[in-house]
């Protein structure tokens, strides 16, 4: 049955999901065999691709748990949903108890991730929503936290964020480094967007 839910999913087949589900389908039921994706995983990713967000409303009106990880990557449906970069599909799985505070394997956040993309929108949603408890967690991808990884990329926009929603610009990465020393070089900057990041994160 979690073969037939996937591969309806697979089929962006609305009525066929719903009517899987009728017939008792588990839409938590992860495929056996590698990739082990969950149906409201993969239906988000699906969106990428002409997928329903029908769908993803179906499988979380009947009992999809929001919260729970690929087997493989630890990703959740709310990875997947800050992947696609989607506002609507975000916002629905966090109207629905998504956590952002979960990492994924290599311990990153949504959150982090959303900083990696450059996407303001999506990290202040996710702050709304109660990212700011990890806020200041080093780790994952970049071994940094998300106020690092702001500055890595100049992000003056992004670094206000976070510095408003409680980031700590004197959090100390594993080798020792706060979210200043991650700014480029500054010859190799913008001199007033350097300038202005510095300055913003002077406590560092």
């Amino acid at each position: 049955m979690s073969t037939d839910l996937i591969d309806a999913i697979d089929q962006h087949d609305a009525g066929k999901v719903s009517a899987l589900l009728s017939a008792g389908a588990d839409p938590n039921l992860a495929r056996s065999l590698p990739p082990h994706w969950r149906p409201l995983g993969y239906a988000i990713e699906e969106l990428e691709f002409g997928g329903s967000l029908d769908i993803v409303r179906l499988l979380i009106a009947n009992g999809a748990d929001v919260n729970a990880v690929y087997v493989d990557t630890g990703l959740t449906g709310l990875h997947a949903a800050v992947f696609s970069e989607n506002i609507e599909v975000i916002k629905l799985v966090l109207d629905a108890g998504a956590d952002p505070n979960i990492p994924d394997n290599e311990d990153t956040s949504p959150l982090k991730f959303s900083v990696e993309q450059g996407s303001f929108e999506m990290a202040k949603l996710l702050l709304e929503y109660g990212a700011e408890r990890t806020i200041n967690e080093a780790g994952g991808f970049c071994g940094c936290t998300a106020l690092a990884l702001a500055a890595s990329k100049l992000d003056i926009a992004m670094i206000e964020l976070l510095l408003k929603n409680g980031a700590d610009p004197d959090t100390r990465d594993a080798d020792g480094q706060t979210a200043r020393q991650y700014l480029p070089p500054p010859d190799e900057s913008d001199n007033e967007a350097w300038d202005a990041a510095r300055d913003l994160l002077q406590g560092g």
